[in-house]
């Protein structure tokens, strides 16, 4: 048939037996971990709202530091999304370095990339410096008409929670 029947209800969530194994298995494969395996894992945790454990969030954000030059600007998004949605902080060496990165390749990520990035630091508490946000409000200034109204909205209330105000208009 064309369509199949998918094997599961929709909205189905899998049981706590199988997310605990799931877990316990990427904290055993966390040293091996490309930023993809991070980023993946963690966002899927987070969308079923899923709190793995403080150990497997610690060893993927020490994972993800150590790993962060990879990072491609999706990861970087759904990393911190990730985190922040699952009240976990991961602690200033990986904020630092993924704001970083955020701020040296803001052009590349997509406006719900940089949305879900700035709603995590504020989420988070973690405000990344004046320079991070200088970067990334200029670039949201310059590309507003790529961004979505809940795109804009999100990225204008992150600002504020950061209390940060921009020089410039956007």
């Amino acid at each position: 048939p064309s369509n199949p029947t998918p094997p599961f209800p929709i909205g189905y969530v899998p049981c706590d037996e199988l997310l605990s194994a799931s877990a316990a298995q990427m904290r055993a494969d966390m040293g091996s971990s490309v930023p993809q395996d991070i980023s993946n894992s963690l966002w899927a945790f987070a969308t079923m709202r899923h709190y793995p454990g403080a150990p497997l969030l610690d060893a993927a954000a020490a994972r993800a530091a150590a790993t962060a030059p990879r990072f491609k600007p999706q990861e970087v998004a759904n990393t911190l999304w990730s985190f922040a949605t699952l009240g976990h902080d991961p602690g200033a060496p990986l904020l630092d370095t993924l704001a970083s990165q955020a701020a040296a390749r803001v052009g590349a990520f997509r406006p719900q990339a940089v949305s879900n990035s700035l709603w995590a630091f504020a989420k988070l508490g973690y405000s990344p410096g004046h320079g991070v946000l200088d970067a990334v409000a200029a670039h949201v200034g310059g590309s507003l008409h790529q961004y979505t109204a809940q795109e804009l909205a999100n990225s204008l209330w992150a600002l504020a929670a950061l209390e940060f105000h921009p020089g410039a208009p956007l």
